[in-house]
């Protein structure tokens, strides 16, 4: 469960998030397990993370900055549960595309589903090995596709949760 707080500042909008103790951003539990994670586990984090971004965009917050340094791992819990941590690219959902970040100069444009699986894909490629031929045929699929430089060939956010 994501818990807010919103305190308003002038014009922006400052979101107060819970910290869970214990915990070590993704990328620091990734380094205390030689450095990547089995797709098993990479897998069961991928969700977690899914659902949270899921539940940023039900309340009308984009995260515009998935990473593994930006994701906490509780390492209290078992299995571990993951946190979305970080929102300063944060933005409210708007019509039409966004001009900001390496998708403009490639696209002209982007849609907030576009840009979070081509983080999402990063992210995870950086959770497993970072060589497609040590991972499933599915992840590689899965890999490929969040990847593509075709913003259109790119899952909905939605899609995502349900691939194999």
């Amino acid at each position: 469960m994501l818990k807010v707080t919103l305190a308003p500042v002038g014009q922006e909008l400052v979101l107060v998030l819970e910290r869970p103790v214990p915990s070590v951003d993704l990328f620091g539990y990734m380094q205390e397990r030689g450095g990547r994670l089995p797709e098993h586990e990479a897998k069961v984090l991928l969700q977690q993370v899914l659902a949270a971004l899921a539940e940023l965009h039900s309340n009308g917050v984009v995260h515009r900055d998935v990473k593994t340094e930006n994701i906490l791992v509780e390492t209290g819990s078992n299995p571990p549960h993951v946190w979305m941590n970080d929102l300063g690219c944060g933005y409210f959902p708007r019509d039409g595309p966004y001009t900001e970040f390496r998708e403009w100069y490639v696209s002209g444009g982007y849609g907030v589903g576009q840009l979070t699986a081509w983080q999402v894909g990063v992210m995870l490629y950086v959770m497993l090995t970072g060589r497609f031929k040590t991972v499933t045929h599915n992840c590689q699929d899965l890999l490929r596709s969040c990847l593509s430089n075709c913003l259109k060939a790119r899952p909905a956010l939605e899609t995502l949760p349900v691939h194999p």
